[in-house]
């Protein structure tokens, strides 16, 4: 279950490593459960090392970022009857403008993200499950 309060990876190369949900969006409940494709509003709890300092992080600790949700421990029922699920709980971090920060996404993307809007977030991924 993805409620407020839970922990996700982050999948791109912004600098952030773990975050942790906060709030929810799009007049959802704080106590409603969310899905693949939710927008959410998440701290950032841990970043990666940085390495030789030739390159910015984008994102500090405690911050405060949007992110989309694009895969879940929870299984996931398509209409085609199929079900899906990853080994973790992932994220893409968004600015306030809905665009990605990261350039490039690590690990596989839901389909369930399409019906976001949200179509460069699945576009500049490898793997779309």
């Amino acid at each position: 279950m993805i409620i407020k309060g839970s922990n996700f990876s982050v999948m791109d190369n912004s600098g952030a490593r773990k975050v942790q949900c906060i709030q929810t969006l799009e007049g959802k409940k704080p106590t409603s459960l969310l899905r693949v494709g939710d927008k959410i509003v998440v701290v950032i709890k841990k970043m990666e090392k940085r390495k030789g300092g030739k390159y910015k992080l984008k994102v500090k600790k405690s911050d405060v970022c949007y992110a989309v949700i694009v895969k879940s421990k929870q299984p996931v029922r398509r209409k085609s009857g199929i079900i899906v699920n990853a080994g973790e709980n992932g994220v893409i971090l968004l600015t306030k403008t809905k665009e990605p920060i990261g350039t490039r996404l690590t690990g596989v993307v839901f389909k369930e993200v399409q019906r976001t809007g949200l179509l460069k977030n699945v576009s500049i991924s490898k793997y779309i499950i």
